[in-house]
């Protein structure tokens, strides 16, 4: 049996806005998307996940009180089937501060100083990654720039969705963004393999661009160390184009 992997709430703070249009021109698309993809052997900076010291403090204060009665925290967990059941007093914390527990927007991205070299190959519309030190996780992607079409390296694709955020709705600390995310959830039965994911491909406004890709993956039916990375090249992509 395959089970999809359990991401964290990272997943949802990239994915934003709705289908790419069929509209869009292809010659126009090949070359939006190639303004934002790194150039072989671009420099960019590693960038890390950073909780909300608030949020972490309510979780705190659950984990404590399922500490306390750890046995009634099972059950009451697989009564109603889910990673995150119903708020109930004895979380020891309020129901405001239960949901704000939950919500994706409890983390922001932060620079590191590191910075890691990308490995691309070109060849025709597709722009293949070839991973790097420390973007080892990013090797296989392919993107074929002309239909927007991303594939893994284990044959699953996905089409891109826009995605624009206002300064004022972001919660990552980036400020305005906007750009594409590629969602996959597949399987395949026959390897045995499933992979969820998500690759974000957006504009800052200050001209730099973030490449993050998350993803959780079963293979051979064992599970896999998910991956979370996020970096920010410098591209000088023309917002007035976008």
């Amino acid at each position: 049996m395959i089970s999809f992997p359990r991401l964290s709430r990272l997943l949802p703070t990239l994915l934003c806005g709705g289908l790419l249009s069929l509209a869009l021109a292809q010659g126009d698309l090949r070359a939006r998307l190639l303004a934002f993809m790194p150039d072989n052997g671009q420099v960019a900076e590693v960038m890390v996940w950073t909780p909300d010291p608030q949020i972490m403090a309510i979780k705190e204060r659950i984990r404590q009180a399922s500490q306390q009665d750890p046995r009634w925290f099972r059950e009451y967990a697989a009564e109603h089937g889910a990673d995150s059941p119903p708020w109930h007093p004895k979380f020891g914390v309020s129901e405001g501060e239960y949901q704000r527990s939950l919500s994706p927007d409890w983390v922001r991205l932060e620079r590191t100083g590191k910075t890691v070299r990308l490995l691309v190959v070109k060849t025709g519309n597709r722009v293949t990654f070839q991973g790097g030190v420390g973007a080892e996780a990013l090797r296989g992607l392919s993107l074929d720039v002309a239909s927007g079409e991303l594939r893994t390296a284990e044959g699953f694709t996905a089409r891109p969705r826009t995605v624009n955020v206002a300064a004022k709705d972001d919660h990552l600390g980036l400020g305005a963004r906007r750009g594409w995310s590629w969602q996959i959830e597949d399987v395949n039965l026959r390897t045995r393999t499933a992979v969820i994911a998500n690759l974000g491909l957006q504009q800052l406004s200050n001209g730099g661009v973030l490449l993050a890709y998350n993803r959780g993956s079963t293979v051979d039916g064992k599970r896999q160390p998910e991956v979370s990375l996020a970096l920010i090249y410098d591209k000088k992509v023309d917002v007035s184009k976008r």
